[in-house]
């Protein structure tokens, strides 16, 4: 079994913000499942309100407190505890840091070949199939194409 002593570090600032996502299994060839450990900086948001047609995901708070969106409704999620989301419910869900300190949470995920990922606020989708994300607006109108690792969704 090979030991993970170097996961992949990702460090960006995008739309949503500071981040920090430690892909914790993808240098060791797993196929069916997906775990990374991201950092959530204060006042940031984890990514637009969405939900996976093909995967199911969970998030475990490791350390600090944050704040779950889902379907609108606001629940606050401290070290310990934990939210899934099952595959193909169609109820948009993404994290918020509202404190004065980072936070730190697992994301566990299955992993499908292919994946239709959807954004219920903005009506967008990101398709994703044959290590390619494609991503459309409202109209279905292709906006960006880039190659899929399968790290982070």
């Amino acid at each position: 079994m090979p030991r993970v002593d170097r996961p992949d570090i990702r460090r960006g600032d995008d739309d949503f913000g500071r981040f920090k996502a430690e892909l914790l299994l993808d240098n060791v060839g797993l196929t069916q499942f997906a775990v990374f450990n991201e950092t959530l900086w204060p006042g940031r948001v984890s990514s637009k309100s969405h939900w996976q047609a093909q995967e199911d995901q969970m998030v475990y708070v490791l350390e600090g407190n944050v704040t779950l969106i889902e379907d609108g409704v606001a629940t606050d999620l401290s070290s310990g505890q934990a939210a899934t989301f099952k595959a193909n419910v169609p109820v948009g869900h993404h994290l918020g840091n509202r404190t004065g300190t980072p936070v730190c949470y697992f994301v566990i995920g299955t992993r499908s070949p292919t994946e239709k990922v959807k954004y219920p606020t903005t009506s967008e989708t990101v398709t994703i199939d044959a290590d390619e994300k494609i991503h459309r607006d409202a109209t279905g109108t292709v906006t960006r194409r880039v190659l899929d690792t399968r790290k982070v969704t």
